[in-house]
C-alpha cells in the first residue's frame, strides 16, 4: 500500500509538471479512496482519534467529499472538540446530497454539537433539519429532551 502511495504521489507530481489533468486527477482519486478505507477502518473500531490524519488526508486529495467530512463531523463530536465538529459540518454540508435522508446527518451531528455546548435553541433547529430517514427516531429523542422542563430544585 505505501508503494502505491508513493506511485500516487510521484504521478501527481509528474503529471502536474507535464500539465497531465486526467492522471493528477485519476491519481488523486485513488489516493482519496484509499485514506477513506483507513479512516472508515478507524470510525468503525471506534478509533475516532485515529481516523483524523486519514480523513485530513482524504479532504487534501478530495475536498469535496461529504463522508469524510461526516465522519471528521461524528469522531471530533464523540472526542469532544464540538467546534472542530461544527467547521466540518459547515464544509461538508455543501457537498452532501441535498436530499433530506442525507444531510439529516449532518444536522444530527449539529445538533449533538450545539446541545453540548449549551445552545439549545440552535441545537433544536439542528434536531428538526435531521428528522428524515434513519435520524428522524433520535432526532426525535434530542428534541424531546431538550424541551422537557426543568426539574425544580428540591429545597
Amino acid at each position: 500500500d505505501e508503494l502505491n502511495k508513493q506511485t500516487m504521489l510521484k504521478i501527481i507530481e509528474l503529471g502536474t509538471k507535464l500539465s497531465d489533468t486526467v492522471s493528477v486527477k485519476n491519481a488523486k482519486e485513488v489516493l482519496a479512496a484509499d485514506y477513506m478505507k483507513t479512516a472508515n477502518a478507524a470510525y468503525v473500531k471506534s478509533d475516532f482519534k485515529g481516523a483524523l490524519p486519514a480523513l485530513d488526508e482524504v479532504l487534501k486529495y478530495d475536498p469535496k467529499n461529504a463522508s469524510a467530512y461526516y465522519i471528521l463531523a461524528y469522531s471530533q463530536n464523540k472526542l469532544k472538540d464540538y467546534d472542530a465538529a461544527l467547521a466540518a459540518i459547515e464544509k461538508g454540508i455543501p457537498f452532501e446530497n441535498p436530499a433530506k435522508e442525507q444531510v439529516a446527518r449532518f444536522y444530527y451531528e449539529k445538533g449533538v454539537a450545539l446541545k453540548a455546548k449549551g445552545d439549545k435553541e440552535h441545537a433544536l433547529e439542528a434536531f428538526k433539519s435531521a428528522s428524515a430517514g434513519k435520524f428522524l427516531a433520535p432526532a426525535t429523542l434530542q428534541i424531546k429532551d431538550i424541551n422537557k422542563p426543568a426539574v425544580p430544585a428540591k429545597k
